[in-house]
């Protein structure tokens, strides 16, 4: 009874924190929103695990997201395999794409490749680059609460993850139960946090 006490209080707490942390980037105003991103996709596209990764899993911002599109972009550009997530039901899986212009809304308008262009990603050793809602100095991760992330990393576990998000998101605990992955790293336009 203790455990599911603990669970829900969690939940309860994580959904605060969350409402809190969207509010707060909802409130970036649109200049500063675009510098910080600029700020972080300089900070990756220079970071070791980003130059030495033939294979980038990415993610297609949405929502007052760090803007991940420049970054997916210049991967592209590069030379670099680049895949992106799809839901399928309770899952996620990432599938490659050639080019930006191979994406389209899907679930709650978020860009996901086009099933016909789609071929499934299977790199072993992609740097996943993943979306945060929220962190701790920890490296505990709050997302949206839907556990594609979480997921996903249980059945690939071999891949490097690095979280992105803006400072703001930063608060001083987040609730983390056995089934959450907290990224490798965690990059802001103010620092890397391991």
């Amino acid at each position: 009874m203790e455990a599911s006490q603990t669970l829900v209080r969690n939940m309860e707490t994580k959904r605060k924190i969350r409402e809190k942390l969207l509010q707060i980037r909802r409130n970036l105003p649109s200049p500063k929103w675009a510098e910080m991103s600029d700020e972080i996709t300089a900070k990756i596209s220079c970071h070791p695990w980003f130059q030495k990764a033939d294979t980038i899993y990415g993610y297609l911002s949405y929502n007052q997201e760090v803007d991940t599109w420049p970054l997916l972009a210049f991967a592209l550009q590069e030379g670099k395999k680049v895949a992106v997530p799809k839901v399928l039901g309770q899952e996620m899986e990432f599938y490659y794409i050639k080019s930006l212009q191979e994406v389209y809304p899907g679930m709650k308008g978020i860009f996901e490749p086009e099933e016909i262009a789609a071929h499934l990603a299977n790199d072993d050793n992609a740097l996943i680059v993943m979306p945060l809602v929220g962190f701790d100095p920890c490296r505990n991760r709050l997302g949206y609460g839907g556990g594609y992330y979480d997921r996903y990393l249980k059945r690939h576990p071999q891949n490097p993850t690095m979280g992105i998000a803006f400072s703001v998101q930063e608060v001083a605990e987040i609730p983390a139960e056995e089934t959450d992955c907290r990224p490798d790293l965690i990059i802001t336009e103010e620092k890397e946090v391991r």
